[in-house]
C-alpha cells in the first residue's frame, strides 16, 4: 500500500513539475501604478488572458504579436517567451505588462508569462471579433512593419512582400508595396499639373495603368491589389505634402472650401447635388432651383474662391482662376461638418455632421463644398 502511495505521489510530482515547466516567465515584476506628472506613464498588468495573435517582425527586427480581438487592442513584444513564426497565427494564454502614456502617447505591451501557445488557422483568427481600435482610421504604421485599416491588417513578410489578413478573405499575399502616380492637369495650375499618388499592395504582374483605371472607375480589382491610401509625401510648407484626393478636389484643404448656409425651409432629408461652374456662371437662382438668399450666399463665396483663397497670401498665387463646381449637401447640419471620402473617392459629409453636439449652436440647412471641375470630371461626384 505504501509503495502505491509513493508511486502516486511521484506521478503527481512529475505532472506538477511538467506543468510548471510549460509556463514560461520573463522574471520581471508585475507593475501596477501611475508614475505621476502630466507626461507620466501608467503601468498595469493583465493576467491569464487568452487571445488570437498574428506574429510579425517589425522594422527593427523584433518579433511582435498583433492582438486580434473585439474588445481590446495590443501589439506586444514576445520577450522570448513563445516560439512563433512571422506571418502565422497563434492562440496564446498569457500575462502582459502594459506601459502607456508619456509625452508621445506611447502604448507598449511586454509578455510576462506564457501558459500556452498553439497555432490556429485563418478561419479561427477573427472568431473573437476585432475592435475598431485595431483597424482604425490611421492607415499606416510602416515604421513598425504593418498597416491597418477598417477591414484589414497587413504585415511585411520575410520574402519582402506583404501578408494581408481580413475577416472576409482570410490571408492574402501580395508581392510588393507600390506608389502609383499620375499627373492631373487643372485649369488653375497651367504651369504644372498635380501629381496624384495612390499607395497600394499589389502583385508585380500588374501595370500602374490598370490599377489607376480600377481605382478611378471603382471596378472590382478581383483581389489583385489592395488600396492603402492616397498620401503624397513631401514638404508641408511647399505644398508637396498632401492627400491626393483633397489636393485634386480643392486648392489647399476641404475646410477652406466649405460654406455653411441657413435657409428658411428646414428639412431633415439628406440631399446631394452638383452644380457645375458653367451653370454657376450662367444660371439664375430660379433656374437652379435655389432660394434667392441661399443662391446669393453660395454665389458670393464661389466668386471669391475662383480668384484664389486665403492660403495664397502665404503661398504663391496662381495666375488664373479656378473652375469650381459646387457639391451641395442638404439636411439638418451642424457647424462641425467635415468632408470624408471612401475607397471609390466620392466625397460626402461625415456622420458627425448631422449630430447635435450643443442645442444652443446654430444649425444649417446646406453645406456647400467648392471642388475643381477637373476633379469632378475625373471622379464624378453626382
Amino acid at each position: 500500500m505504501i509503495k502505491k502511495i509513493l508511486a502516486l505521489l511521484l506521478i503527481v510530482s512529475v505532472c506538477m513539475s511538467f506543468s510548471a515547466c510549460k509556463v514560461k516567465r520573463s522574471g520581471k515584476p508585475y507593475l501596477n501604478y501611475y508614475d505621476g506628472g502630466a507626461d507620466g506613464f501608467v503601468y498595469h498588468t493583465e493576467e491569464k488572458q487568452t487571445d488570437n495573435f498574428i506574429a510579425f517582425t517589425d522594422r527593427s527586427g523584433n518579433l511582435r504579436l498583433y492582438l486580434v480581438s473585439g474588445e481590446k487592442y495590443g501589439v506586444y513584444y514576445t520577450e522570448g517567451l513563445c516560439t512563433v513564426d512571422p506571418g502565422e497565427i497563434y492562440k496564446i494564454t498569457y500575462d502582459v505588462q502594459i506601459q502607456s502614456g508619456g509625452f508621445g502617447g506611447d502604448y507598449n505591451g511586454y509578455l510576462l508569462a506564457v501558459y500556452s501557445c498553439t497555432p490556429v488557422s485563418t478561419d479561427d483568427l477573427f472568431k473573437n471579433g476585432y475592435a475598431e481600435g485595431n483597424f482604425g482610421n490611421i492607415y499606416e504604421f510602416q515604421y513598425e512593419g504593418y498597416y491597418e485599416a477598417p477591414d484589414f491588417v497587413a504585415f511585411i513578410s520575410n520574402d519582402g512582400g506583404y501578408d494581408v489578413f481580413s475577416p472576409g478573405h482570410g490571408k492574402i499575399h501580395y508581392d510588393e508595396y507600390r506608389e502609383v502616380k499620375f499627373d492631373l492637369e487643372v485649369y488653375d495650375q497651367f504651369y504644372k499639373p498635380i501629381e496624384m499618388e495612390f499607395n497600394v499592395l499589389c502583385n508585380n504582374d500588374l501595370t500602374d495603368e490598370s490599377i489607376i483605371e480600377c481605382l478611378l472607375t471603382a471596378k472590382d480589382p478581383e483581389g489583385r491589389f489592395l488600396y492603402l491610401n492616397d498620401y503624397h509625401p513631401g514638404e508641408y510648407m511647399e505644398r508637396t505634402d498632401y492627400f491626393s484626393i483633397e489636393r485634386a478636389a480643392v486648392e489647399f484643404n476641404f475646410r477652406e472650401n466649405l460654406l455653411y448656409v441657413q435657409a428658411d425651409e428646414k428639412s431633415d432629408e439628406r440631399t446631394r447635388r452638383v452644380i457645375c461652374w458653367e451653370d454657376m456662371t450662367e444660371k439664375t437662382a430660379e433656374e437652379l432651383g435655389l432660394e434667392p438668399e441661399v443662391y446669393e450666399k453660395i454665389y458670393k463665396r464661389w466668386a471669391y474662391l475662383k480668384h484664389g483663397n486665403q492660403t495664397q497670401v502665404i503661398f504663391e498665387r496662381t495666375k488664373t482662376e479656378f473652375h469650381y463646381d459646387v457639391l451641395l449637401f442638404g439636411g439638418d447640419l451642424n457647424d462641425f461638418a467635415t468632408v470624408e471620402f471612401g475607397n471609390d473617392f466620392r466625397l460626402y459629409l461625415s456622420e458627425d455632421s448631422y449630430l447635435y453636439y450643443d442645442a444652443t449652436r446654430p444649425r444649417y440647412q446646406y453645406v456647400a463644398l467648392f471642388i475643381r471641375h477637373e476633379f469632378n470630371e475625373l471622379i464624378p461626384q453626382d
